[in-house]
């Protein structure tokens, strides 16, 4: 899927954003609350992190590690940060990630992502 979405150009950079009162807007805001409450679900923490959220943000926060992995390999920014003042970093720390993932998020070096990726097939190489 992420070969198909980069080789079509999409903005792995993009940011996500819900209308406030839409009715995704009113569902993502009372997951919020819940987060804020001490609910750390991954609907509660989707809810609270998702403002502003990247794609590698996202699937951070998702489990998807490979995916993750595949986007950093092909130069999604990690430095960008959400609408709640958090990179991606800081909400793998959450997560708790694999440590070559959390490598590449906190000092930049890349080269275990990019290792995995060729070697695993899954993209060949874009610049964002």
């Amino acid at each position: 899927m992420i070969r198909q979405l980069l080789s079509a150009r999409a903005d792995a950079n993009s940011s996500f954003a819900v209308k406030p009162f839409s009715v995704m807007g009113v569902l993502f805001g009372g997951l919020s609350l819940r987060y804020r409450m001490g609910s750390r679900s991954f609907p509660a923490r989707l809810g609270y992190h998702s403002g502003g959220a990247t794609p590698l943000m996202l699937a951070i926060l998702s489990g998807q590690y490979e995916a993750a992995t595949a986007l950093i390999a092909n130069g999604a920014k990690m430095d960008v940060e959400n609408s709640r003042h958090r990179r991606a970093a800081d909400l793998a720390r959450e997560m708790q990630v694999p440590d070559f993932l959390m490598q590449a998020l906190e000092q930049g070096n890349t080269d275990a992502c990019e290792r995995i990726t060729a070697s695993a097939g899954v993209l060949e190489s874009h610049a964002f």
